[in-house]
């Protein structure tokens, strides 16, 4: 086939070109899900359930648009294509296939380094977690026992004080009960002896008046009692009349004798 051109100046444009107006003629849904499985490989980074024959079925491959050629380009080019024999279109397929498996062996290095990447990523991860949560927990039992520690000590400050008030005041209670029984002692002393005191003050001062007045009344002498002399009385008797004055009776005088006078009593002394 000296006409025919090579497989390398295949146009591969004018071959998408030829095959649009069959995509068109298509399924809509197989088309966008052409679109999104191309590659042949889901979002995981996983290959499809396709193969990869299908995935180099023209419905799967990339349209004209997408790429920027218009319609007129490819219409131009749709001639050279029906030159294309079937050796030359299995060549290309398998050149498609090649570079197909080498993108696709590309992307599942990648995929690989990137899960053991991630996998790597989240162990330091949980190990750094892991780490941080020994660390709280640790802090946390220090700040416990800190807080049980100065708890005690409080409750023992507190006891301690507690006990100290107590013995004070009772120290106190005690030393006051014991003061005011000893006033009270002292107290009832006294009375007792101004009692006693004002006893002896009162005999001693009843005996020295007792013996001043018998010395007066000895050292005295004694008097003789006075005679008094009778007390005369008139008594005029109830008029009665009488013709003539020579009739009146004659006052008489009534004697009336006092009883005498009874001795005077000795002057008492002066205190």
């Amino acid at each position: 086939m000296p006409n025919s051109p090579k497989t390398s100046d295949i146009d591969v444009e004018s071959f998408l070109c030829k095959n649009e107006k069959l995509d068109k003629e298509r399924d809509a849904p197989h088309i966008d899900e052409g679109r999104a499985t191309r590659r042949g490989f889901n979002f995981q980074g996983k290959p499809h359930a396709r193969s990869i024959m299908e995935t180099l079925d023209p419905q799967y491959l990339i349209t004209p648009e997408m790429l920027g050629f218009s319609e007129n380009k490819g219409n131009e080019q749709e001639a050279d294509m029906s030159n294309i024999s079937k050796t030359e279109l299995e060549a290309l397929l398998r050149a498609n296939k090649s570079e197909v498996d080498v993108v696709a062996a590309g992307m599942r290095e990648d995929m690989a380094k990137w899960r053991e990447q991630q996998s790597t990523q989240m162990s330091q991860l949980n190990a750094t977690l892991t780490v941080m949560s020994a660390k709280m927990d640790s802090q946390l039992e220090v700040f416990n026992s800190a807080i049980g520690g100065i708890d005690k000590s409080l409750n023992a400050k507190i006891d301690s004080i507690d006990k100290s008030l107590n013995a004070k005041i009772d120290g106190i209670n005690g030393s006051l009960g014991g003061k005011i029984e000893g006033i009270n002692t002292a107290i009832s002393g006294i009375q007792s002896g101004i009692s006693i005191k004002l006893t002896i003050f009162s005999v001693v001062i009843a005996g020295i008046i007792a013996m001043s007045g018998w010395w007066l009344s000895s050292s005295q002498p004694q008097q003789a009692p006075v005679s008094q002399q009778p007390t005369v009385i008139y008594v005029q008797p109830p008029l009665v009349p009488f013709q003539n004055d020579d009739q009146l009776p004659e006052k008489q005088p009534v004697h009336i004798e006092e009883a005498p006078p009874l001795p005077e009593d000795a002057p008492a002394p002066k205190q």
